[in-house]
């Protein structure tokens, strides 16, 4: 059937889609606990399936097939989890099921305990079972679904932060140049705390400074709509040494824009629970209150868009590193979370 629906795709995509299909349509039941990689911060957020699968032909595009689900934690930093778990959050399939090295009773006892990281006997290092010698069949399948990128990146995090515990960040970046080659002075703390590392080659230092790390002058910008997260509202990090003069588009067009079709495809099943006499009235008012917050943020990120981030994503603004990261801030604080200190004028 796919083949007929789908002659254009590959045939690896097409083996693929049913093992997913199938477990949403039919494997998955309610009670059962889901996790949900996020795609702007480094985290994880829990749920548990309400009610089953769904098809709605008159339902927003792409979102025909659904299903309930309570969204009960907020977002879960991954560091509060040990590796192997982390191996299984981020299977390269959208749906899959962890059933390795008792990873379900373990996040269940993780959030029984408000998300504290498990003791040193339970987080004792596993192999998940795919990468054990002689495994192979469905444990090989498994582990070659982990997505690498993230787990890189998690390992990254992890040992900077090991560090930071004994060094401040100044000091690692000081001792990493030193390391390098380089003669270093740091600076003092100035009144709002910045400090400056200047670098230069050669065993005195005479080479020409090559380098200036500030702190309080940070490289990663919260580009969001004027509630913020915490209302509700859109957020997306950006880093300042990957800015292009197309990172703002980029920001509209593959994550704001979905954003606001997932909170149009939400408010559209809320409308469908407020007229559902089947559900208690208690679940259909949290349904009203829910859409008429979504209402709400719809109209602000409408706004924003229109008065914001679509101008500034059409200027494609250039930023010039040499500039420092208080310059170029300013160029794009209509779009940008507020940082103390930034948003003042030049002193």
């Amino acid at each position: 059937m796919l083949e007929e629906r789908f002659p254009d795709e590959k045939a690896k995509a097409l083996v693929n889609w049913p093992s997913q299909v199938w477990p949403f349509v039919k494997d998955m039941a309610n009670g059962d606990w889901v996790v949900m990689p996020s795609k702007l911060q480094s985290g994880l957020y829990f749920g548990e399936l309400t009610s089953d699968y769904h098809f709605e032909a008159a339902g927003p595009n792409p979102y025909y097939h659904w299903r309930s689900i309570n969204r009960f934690s907020g977002l879960i930093p991954r560091t509060v989890f040990p590796q192997d778990l982390l191996y299984f959050f981020g299977p390269f399939m959208t749906i899959c099921r962890i059933q390795r090295n008792d990873g379900e009773a373990r996040v269940k006892a993780m959030a029984s305990r408000s998300w504290q990281t498990e003791s040193v006997a339970a987080s004792a290092p596993r192999i998940p079972g795919g990468l054990q010698s002689g495994g192979g069949g469905e444990d090989a399948a498994e582990a070659a679904e982990a997505n690498l990128k993230e787990l890189a990146a998690d390992q990254i995090v992890r040992l900077i932060e090991a560090r930071s515990k004994v060094y401040g960040l100044t000091e690692l970046v000081e001792a990493i140049l030193k390391v390098e080659g380089n003669s270093t002075y740091r600076s003092p703390e100035g009144a709002d705390g910045g400090t400056f590392i200047l670098a230069g080659g050669g065993e005195l230092g005479f080479g020409r400074p090559s380098l200036q790390t500030y702190k309080k002058r940070p490289i990663y910008w919260l580009v969001q709509s004027p509630a913020g997260p915490a209302k509700g509202g859109f957020a997306c990090l950006i880093y300042l040494h990957r800015y292009t003069k197309d990172t703002l588009n980029l920001v509209l067009n593959k994550y704001f824009r979905p954003y606001m079709l997932k909170l149009e495809a939400r408010q559209a099943q809320l409308g469908l629970d407020q007229l559902n006499d089947a559900l208690p009235t208690r679940d259909r008012t949290a349904a009203r209150k829910e859409a008429e917050k979504i209402t709400k943020v719809l109209k602000e990120c409408e706004g924003w868009e229109h008065d914001a981030l679509l101008p500034l994503a059409q200027q494609r603004i250039e930023l010039d590193l040499d500039d420092g990261v208080k310059v170029n801030y300013l160029k794009l604080q209509d779009v940008l979370a507020p940082i103390p200190g930034l948003a003042a004028k030049e002193e």
